[in-house]
């Protein structure tokens, strides 16, 4: 048995097949060798257990991305002890309105045509 530790934004993405492996809600998970080789394939997975990642950790990883935002609040918000400075942070990434790419004319004028 080897302990791996998923240090995506998100819950880890897959279900874990095996009776004997032991998940806890930072991610960290005790799984049969060949299992962990699988995992630790991926750039998501690490090596051994540790502590769950901090507050900056995740922001970090999340930029200003509504989605992994999204994905990383519903995993901190499914553990025993949410972290509210991490909960507001990602609420407010969520909640921020989206950034208008193309300007809108301003009223009472139209588009320019070129000759």
């Amino acid at each position: 048995m080897k302990t791996v530790r998923y240090t995506g934004p998100a819950t880890p993405p897959i279900e874990i097949p095996s009776a004997a492996a032991v998940t806890d809600e930072h991610g960290v998970v005790q799984v049969p060798d060949e299992i962990a080789e699988s995992l630790l394939e991926q750039d998501v997975w690490v090596a051994g257990g540790g502590k769950a990642p901090t507050v900056a950790e995740i922001l970090a990883e999340v930029g200003d991305d509504p989605a992994k935002a999204t994905a990383a609040l519903t995993a901190e918000q499914a553990t025993d002890k949410p972290r509210r400075k991490l909960v507001d942070a990602l609420t407010d990434i969520v909640s921020a309105p989206a950034e208008d790419t193309e300007p809108t004319p301003d009223e009472g004028t139209t588009p320019s045509e070129e000759d």
